[in-house]
C-alpha cells in the first residue's frame, strides 16, 4: 500500500513554504521530468543519487546503473509514450507528481510518484495509483 506510506511520509514532514530547500526540491524534480519527457536518460541519471531506489510497479531497481537500465528498457519499449505532468507538492525533502501517460486518448494511464530529494539528488523514487484514467476503456 505504497499511497498510504506516502500519505504517512507527507503528513510527518515540517512545511517549507519559505525554506529554500523547497525550491531546491522543486527544481530537481522538475528538471527530472523535463529530462525524461525528453527520454534524455543522461541528464535523467545527473539526478539520482549514486545509491538511489525506484519503486517501479513491476521493478526496484538500485543505483544508477539498474536504474538507467530500467528507463532504458521503458524509452525502447515506449518510444511514443507523452506525459502530462504536475508537481502537486513539495514539502520539505519530499515532491509528488501526478501524471497521464497518452493524455486524451483511450489508452490514458495516470499515476504519481513520489520522490526523496536530499543535496540536490533523488535518493528514493516511488510510483504508485497507476491506473487507467478511463476505467471503462478495455485494455
Amino acid at each position: 500500500m505504497l499511497g498510504g506510506v506516502a500519505i504517512a511520509l507527507v503528513s510527518t514532514c515540517p512545511a517549507a513554504a519559505a525554506d529554500p530547500a523547497h525550491d531546491s526540491v522543486r527544481a530537481v524534480v522538475q528538471r527530472h521530468q523535463d529530462a525524461f519527457a525528453r527520454k534524455d536518460l543522461k541528464a535523467l541519471l545527473a539526478d539520482y543519487a549514486d545509491d538511489a531506489v525506484v519503486v517501479f510497479p513491476t521493478n526496484v531497481p538500485s543505483g544508477k546503473e539498474k536504474i538507467g537500465a530500467a528507463f532504458a528498457s521503458y524509452f525502447q519499449a515506449s518510444p511514443s509514450t507523452n506525459f502530462d505532468v504536475v508537481i502537486d507538492k513539495v514539502e520539505g525533502d519530499l515532491g509528488i507528481t501526478r501524471w497521464v501517460a497518452n493524455p486524451g486518448t483511450p489508452k490514458a494511464v495516470e499515476g504519481h510518484d513520489l520522490f526523496v530529494v536530499r543535496d540536490g539528488k533523488i535518493r528514493f523514487q516511488a510510483t504508485f495509483g497507476v491506473r487507467p484514467l478511463n476505467p471503462t476503456v478495455a485494455k
